[in-house]
C-alpha cells in the first residue's frame, strides 16, 4: 500500500533488460535514438510517483493499460500496489479505501511529484536529452520561494508528441474505418471461399 505522489509521467521506451529512452520519440526526431536504429520497436510506458507506507517517496512503471486508471486517482489518495505476474511484470496501480493512516502534511510532500528529472537525470543519466529538455521546457512561473527544485522539463515537446500519437492514432483508425468500409461494400459483409473481397 501506499499514496499517490503526483501524475503519471509518461514516456516512450525500449526494453532490454531495463528501460531505455526512445530519443526519437521523446523529442519528436530532433536527437537520433540508437534503438531505433536497431530497428526496437518503441512502447509507452508510465513512471508513477509513490509514498510508501513509511512516507519514502518511490516510483513504479505501469503500462498504457492502466494510465487511464491511475490517471484518475486523485493525490495523495491511498492505493494498492500488485504486479500482474510476476515481480517483474509492470505495477497494478488501483484505489484502496482500508486507510490505516491518512498522508500526513507535510511542505515537501504538498506539491505533486515530477518524475521526468529523476528519469533522465540519475535513472538513464541522459545529458543529452536532459539538455533538450531545458530547452523545451516552458519559462518557469515567478520562484514563490527559495525552493532549488529543477523546473519540470518536456512541457511543449510532450504536448506535441501527445498530439502527434494522437492524430496518428485518429488516421489509423480513420483507415481502418476506410479499409473495413470497402470490404463490406465488395463481398455484402461476406469472404468469398478463397477469403479475398468479390471484385464483380
Amino acid at each position: 500500500m501506499g499514496f499517490l505522489a503526483g501524475p503519471v509521467c509518461g514516456v516512450m521506451t525500449h526494453y532490454s533488460g531495463n528501460s531505455k529512452p526512445c530519443r526519437d520519440r521523446m523529442t519528436a526526431g530532433q536527437l537520433a535514438c540508437p534503438y531505433c536504429a536497431d530497428k526496437w520497436e518503441p512502447v509507452w510506458r508510465g513512471a508513477v510517483p509513490i509514498y510508501d507506507r513509511e512516507y519514502v517517496r518511490r516510483w513504479l512503471w505501469i503500462t498504457e493499460d492502466y494510465y487511464e486508471a491511475v490517471s484518475e486517482i486523485p493525490l495523495h489518495a491511498q492505493v494498492s500496489i500488485t504486479r500482474d505476474k510476476d515481480t517483474h511484470a509492470p505495477a497494478v496501480i488501483r484505489p484502496d479505501n482500508w486507510r490505516l493512516s491518512a498522508l500526513p502534511p507535510s511542505k515537501d510532500r504538498a506539491a505533486p511529484v515530477d518524475l521526468m528529472p529523476f528519469l533522465l537525470r540519475v535513472l538513464w543519466k541522459d545529458a543529452e536529452l536532459w539538455s533538450f529538455a531545458a530547452q523545451e521546457a516552458e519559462p518557469p512561473p515567478p520562484p514563490a520561494s527559495s525552493s532549488s527544485a529543477p523546473v519540470a522539463p518536456f512541457a511543449g515537446a510532450m504536448a506535441r508528441i501527445a498530439e502527434r500519437e494522437k492524430r496518428d492514432k485518429e488516421q489509423r483508425e480513420k483507415d481502418e474505418r476506410k479499409i473495413g468500409d470497402t470490404f463490406l461494400r465488395l463481398t455484402n459483409g461476406k469472404p468469398t471461399t478463397n477469403g479475398k473481397p468479390k471484385t464483380s
